[in-house]
């Protein structure tokens, strides 16, 4: 299963490298499908795993922030947000996730949606004690504009 997990991330990276944006969304979803969770759990944190784990953990984290981004891209907001949650099952911390998910509720005109989306990344980084960004004046403005479409 390893060996099937480096081989579609590895396609999905090649894929994005050239544009070829349906190659790398068909492999990153098959590297999501792919990852069953931490790697070798029972060992806990045995030297020879704990690398080994980090870099199948990035990976499915990286498969699904992608896969969330082209969704975006394509339009298809709530593959997008889908993409996105599974992605923070496996990292609560990745900010770009967070970023992406909140943005697909907005535009997908689902403002209860990005609501909590934005209270949970809010609570994430307090946890972390880190401060919570302030909303610019653009965002603000672009959350009105999604507001008044729908």
């Amino acid at each position: 299963m390893l060996l099937e997990f480096d081989i579609a991330i590895t396609r999905a990276r090649a894929a994005r490298a050239k544009g070829d944006a349906p190659t790398a969304l068909e492999a990153y979803r098959r590297t999501l499908d792919l990852y069953r969770g931490e790697l070798l759990p029972e060992d806990g944190p045995a030297e020879w795993v704990v690398l080994e784990r980090e870099r199948y953990r990035s990976g499915a984290t990286e498969a699904a922030q992608l896969t969330g981004e082209i969704f975006l891209e394509k339009n298809e907001l709530e593959s997008a947000a889908l993409a996105c949650a599974r992605g923070l099952q496996i990292d609560r911390h990745c900010d770009r996730l967070w970023q992406t998910r909140i943005r697909a509720h907005e535009l997908a005109g689902e403002a209860a949606a990005a609501a909590r989306a934005r209270r949970s990344y809010e609570e994430v980084l307090l946890d972390l004690g880190l401060d919570i960004p302030q909303p610019s004046v653009t965002d603000s403005f672009r959350v009105a504009v999604v507001n008044i479409r729908t």
